[in-house]
């Protein structure tokens, strides 16, 4: 919902620009010239959008992969080396011939 939204106020824009641009054809060159140029970083600016767009989704997805790869592999060690991965106390090597599972 959110996305189309945003496409939608995008179309939007870009309209507003090809009308106010239409309004100088045979009547101002250099005030076209001008609207041309807006237009075009206009666009340049929706490309950069949906790059932006395009590569937070791939970095959520990278994190949740990374997520549940890891708790995969917690889940397969040992109880030590469970609660080091989860960020316990016996994360550190000081603290890891104190860790309850190794008594």
């Amino acid at each position: 919902m959110t996305k189309s939204l945003h496409y939608i106020a995008y179309v939007v824009g870009l309209a507003a620009v090809c009308w106010v641009g239409a309004g100088y054809v045979g009547t101002n060159p250099l005030a076209l010239m001008v609207t041309l140029l807006i237009g075009a970083f206009y666009l340049m600016g929706g490309w950069e959008l949906h790059r932006y767009d395009r590569a937070t989704t791939t970095l959520a997805r990278a994190v949740a992969d990374a997520a549940s790869r890891r708790r995969s592999w917690a889940r397969g060690s040992r109880p030590c080396s469970r609660r080091c991965a989860t960020r316990c106390a016996c994360a550190s090597k000081a603290n890891a011939s104190a860790c309850p599972a190794r008594r």
